[in-house]
């Protein structure tokens, strides 16, 4: 049972990210840039968007080596 729980954690992930792919793909078809940057932000400011894309790219890491058992975890 818990190998179910560790593939089907990666299988949400997998959905969540081909949801994520093909939402950026209607976006560019209609002619909206997806990834911007402003010149005009605050180091804070980019600062917290560097810190939240680290942890937006920790999190499926960390299912990934939770499913396939990967040494290295965090």
């Amino acid at each position: 049972m818990s190998r179910f729980c560790e593939w089907f954690a990666f299988g949400a992930l997998a959905c969540w990210m081909t949801l994520a792919l093909m939402r950026v793909l209607m976006l560019r078809a209609r002619g909206v840039s997806v990834f911007v940057l402003d010149r005009q932000r605050t180091g804070w400011q980019m600062l917290a968007d560097t810190v939240m894309f680290a942890c937006l790219l920790a999190f499926p890491y960390e299912i990934i080596a939770y499913a396939w058992q990967l040494r290295f975890q965090g």
